[in-house]
Order: structure tokens, then sequence, then C-alpha cells
């Protein structure tokens, strides 16, 4: 029968989780922690793309409308920021951030790069739906609309 010794010395065995070589990420830890390779906003594109395409490929066509969206590059502290048009796409971005930035980081090896959202300008537009809403929409612009309907007998509701 083993002893209490014993025991505890195999229940710390097991609570040390084991890492194997196949779990570590060869670019990150070639790389040192501070690498910040100068890069070209054609470069950023370049793997934003690159990207975009595999979530194409694995069918994740949230994650490509939000991958979609404009960003800007600002090189003074290589920080990425990328224009959102609703708070859903902020969703969607957070969970794919750890994998984007984890990509740009090492096919750019930029450790520095860090990535942000901004919510921009929603477009409130009246959208026209009826024949009517375009035809005045248009009459506001083309004021000899309104004389040809009348010279015709039209009406813009059929």
């Amino acid at each position: 029968m083993p002893s209490l010794a014993e025991l505890e010395a195999t229940t710390k065995e097991e609570e040390q989780p084991t890492v194997t070589a196949m779990e570590v990420v060869p670019e990150i830890i070639s790389q040192p922690h501070d690498a910040a390779t100068p890069f070209s906003i054609e470069d950023l594109n370049k793997q934003w793309e690159e990207f975009r395409e595999q979530s194409k490929k694995q069918e994740k066509d949230r994650e490509v409308n939000v991958l979609g969206q404009p960003y800007e590059l600002d090189e003074s502290n290589w920080n990425i920021s990328v224009t959102l048009s609703n708070p859903v796409q902020q969703d969607i971005l957070e969970q794919v951030k750890p994998d984007l930035i984890g990509f740009l980081r090492s096919t750019l090896k930029n450790n520095k790069l860090t990535l942000e959202w901004k919510m921009g300008k929603i477009d409130q537009t009246k959208k026209l739906y009826t024949s009517r809403e375009k035809f005045d929409h248009l009459a506001k612009h083309y004021p000899l609309l309104e004389d040809l309907k009348e010279k015709l007998g039209l009406d813009p509701d059929y």
C-alpha cells in the first residue's frame, strides 16, 4: 500500500500540464518578443485579403463581411483601426481578432501590431420603395418630369 507522501508526489506530477512540440507555433517562437519589422500598407492589404480568403474557404460569411470593412494603419504605433457600421460587427470582430492579429503578426513579422475598432457613420438616407416615392424624388431633381407627367396624363403609381 502506497504511503501518503507517495500519493501526494504522484498527484503533483499529474497536475502539471504537458506541452508537446506540435502545440508550439514555430513562427512566433522564432521571432523576438519585441520584433517590429517594417512593412507597407500594400503588405498589410495582401495579408488581410489572404486571411479573408481563408475565412471564405471555411464559409465564415459573417467574418468575411466584417473583414471587408475599411481599415487604416497608424504606422507610428502599428495600430490597425477597423471602421464598423453596427454593434453586431463589433462582436464578430472580437471573436476573430485573436486569430487575425496572430496571423498578421506572424506573416508580417511584427509583434507590435494591435487591432481596434471604431463605429463609422451610419447612412440615414431614406430608402425609396414605391413608384410614387421614386417619381417624387426624381421630380425634385428634374422639375420637367412633372410637366411631362401632366402632358401625357401619366400616373406614377402604376
